[in-house]
């Protein structure tokens, strides 16, 4: 049994294993605040035997995280995101 020492609340827990486990999505741990990615060649990682909810548990996600675009956990699905940064490319 792992004991929980994540700082995240039960919602902010929910909205994290809402990716992998019912998106099919990756996500790896970041520090969002200072845009800091914790894995070279994160592009390239296999997530099909990460724990995402052990992960969690332990805290790994409490600083932020960031889904991995392309093919999902399944491979049977492609998941593509658009960035738009202010209102103004948006517009454009």
């Amino acid at each position: 049994m792992t004991v929980s020492i994540t700082k995240l609340t039960p919602g902010e827990q929910a909205a994290v294993l809402r990716w992998p486990e019912l998106l099919g999505v990756g996500i790896i741990h970041v520090e969002s605040k200072v845009k800091k990615v914790h894995y070279t060649e994160w592009q390239k990682l296999d997530f099909s035997t990460n724990d995402f909810k052990k992960n969690l548990e332990r805290g790994m996600y409490d600083e932020g995280i960031a889904i991995r675009t392309g093919k999902t956990l399944s491979g049977m699905k492609y998941l593509v995101v658009l960035d738009f940064d202010g209102w103004e490319a948006v517009v454009a």
